[in-house]
């Protein structure tokens, strides 16, 4: 009778193990990217992302690595490059992204063949619902570059995501917002993590950031806005990527 039992003890076991092992996995989020042209361009709409990353898996794509932000020595010695290098990826790191770089040089970016083909072939790799670029007015040549090549870039993967634009506050001209994201449940965390953009002077970002996104609050009858455009005919209504979350207003 004891070995009867241990042996149906085992059979039952290892029929739990196999059944365990035959359970389907979760299904994989679906992704969004945002492509920035620096490191701390994505300070502007970081609340947006941490939104967005209560549905998907959020990826950022840099461009460069911001390597002229602390002037022509540090650009030389590389010291730049290894600074916010190293601020972004903390960055991504505390909110949950997936970071991936481009590989431009700030103020030597181009959308040219290369830079496409690396964005593309990201593209094609993260298989993103939505992609965010910067607005393409803009006074500064690199946030021109990269909206250039991202649009690029997706007709190159054969993809059609969504597509939308961000806006940065003090160099983006005639932006359109077509979407208020109140992120007030993030304010905080926004503010934490835009510090740590210490060699571009993050306490500056976050009080220039906040200013911005109390303007746009006020603007809509909300209380910390962060504002985002639209590439129309891209997104299907019923479709978009902030149906369902709260606080966001079209």
């Amino acid at each position: 009778m004891k070995y009867a039992l241990s042996g149906a003890l085992a059979v039952f076991a290892a029929f739990t193990v196999a059944a365990a092992s035959a359970s389907p996995a979760p299904a994989a989020r679906e992704t969004v990217v945002f492509v920035e042209a620096h490191p701390d361009d994505l300070a502007g709409h970081l609340g947006t992302a941490m939104k967005l990353a209560e549905k998907f898996e959020v990826h950022v794509i840099d461009f460069t690595h911001g390597e002229l932000g602390c002037g022509e020595e540090k650009f030389k010695s590389g010291w730049t490059r290894r600074t916010r290098t190293a601020e972004e990826t903390e960055v991504c790191r505390r909110a949950g992204f997936k970071l991936h770089w481009c590989e431009e040089v700030d103020g030597y970016a181009y959308a040219g063949k290369a830079a496409c083909d690396r964005l593309a072939q990201l593209f094609k790799e993260i298989k993103p619902r939505a992609v965010f670029c910067h607005w393409p007015i803009d006074v500064h040549d690199d946030h021109v570059m990269s909206a250039a090549a991202t649009l690029k870039a997706i007709n190159l993967a054969g993809i059609k995501p969504e597509r939308y634009f961000h806006e940065q506050d003090i160099q983006s001209r005639g932006f359109a917002p077509a979407y208020h994201v109140d992120i007030t449940p993030y304010v905080e965390k926004k503010a934490q993590l835009a510090r740590l953009y210490v060699c571009q002077g993050g306490d500056k970002i976050v009080e220039r950031k906040a200013e911005s996104n109390r303007v746009y609050g006020r603007n809509s009858s909300q209380r910390n806005v962060e504002v985002i455009g639209v590439f129309h005919g891209t997104v299907k209504p019923g479709g978009s990527v902030f149906d369902g979350l709260d606080g966001v207003v079209q």
